[in-house]
């Protein structure tokens, strides 16, 4: 056997372990996990289609960012 073993045995032992002094009430702890819920995501209406899409993205229908035309369309065969 090992002799460091007892030495390192003792070392682990002695460790302190973190323990909360008094218990976490449920709101506390509620309000903690509140963050933690889904959010749905915010959308965006286009103020000259009305169309929604998400924030800061190209309106998939008409291909516009901004008022600018990015995309464009490719005809239909």
């Amino acid at each position: 056997m090992d002799r460091t073993f007892g030495r390192r045995w003792t070392s682990l032992r002695n460790k302190a372990v973190g323990v909360p002094k008094r218990i976490t009430s449920k709101s506390r702890r509620r309000s903690r996990r509140a963050a933690n819920r889904w959010k749905p995501p915010g959308l965006f209406v286009d103020p000259e289609t009305g169309n929604v899409h998400l924030p800061h993205s190209v309106d998939p229908a008409t291909g516009r960012y901004r008022g600018r035309q990015v995309l464009t369309k490719e005809a239909e065969e």
